[in-house]
């Protein structure tokens, strides 16, 4: 192989990881336009955690399903309104694909493995899920996703040593996780506005 001919070949090499790091940028940049919907589930888990010191039993699981339901109303809602905002790229598809398989599976194993192990253990199982949802996605977004996904998962196996009722008030920080991660984002979006 020729010098020019090498020479050649490294500048093509150059090329495919400019234009690759412009393709994750622009996923780092097209994620952080979420954080809208962070706040909102933020909000949510502090509610639905925060009622689990004074509703028990079946009513927390109504409490949930209520909360569920908004949160999804909203983050429609949301989405509707902010649909003209950015592109979808062709990463932002394929982490989408990868989120929904991971969901998926978790609702799967908690529907048939976990109901039988009592609330405790359901409690602890959504943040655990969702901090590594938070940490496969950090892969294409960024490090502060990995941070705040091992956070989650740290707050929720902590909370196997918290008596109750604090147990919920511990539980609730993994909505202020999602907060603090959602002011990140919107700290990154509007850099990028």
């Amino acid at each position: 192989m020729s010098n020019s001919e090498t020479k050649l070949r490294q500048e093509e090499a150059l090329e495919q990881i400019s234009y690759l790091k412009k393709i994750i940028e622009g996923t780092r940049i097209r994620a952080a336009t979420g954080y809208p919907f962070l706040f909102i589930w933020g909000v949510i888990w502090i509610i639905g955690f925060g009622a689990g010191t004074w509703v028990k039993g079946w009513k927390y699981g109504l409490v949930w399903g209520v909360l569920n339901l908004t949160g999804l109303t909203i983050t429609y809602i949301v989405r509707y309104m902010r649909r003209n905002l950015s592109k979808n790229t062709l990463i932002m598809k394929q982490l989408g694909r990868l989120n929904w398989i991971l969901a998926v599976a978790s609702i799967l194993f908690f529907t048939f493995f976990l109901i039988p192990l009592g609330e405790r253990i359901l409690s602890l199982y959504w943040p655990f899920w969702v901090g590594v949802i938070y940490i496969v996605n950090s892969v294409f977004i960024g490090k502060q996703l990995a941070i705040f996904g091992l956070l989650l998962i740290a707050e929720s196996l902590l909370a196997f040593i918290i008596p109750m009722p604090y147990f919920y008030y511990w539980l609730s920080l993994c909505g202020v996780t999602f907060i603090m991660t959602g002011f990140i984002f919107m700290k990154q979006a509007k850099t990028h506005e």
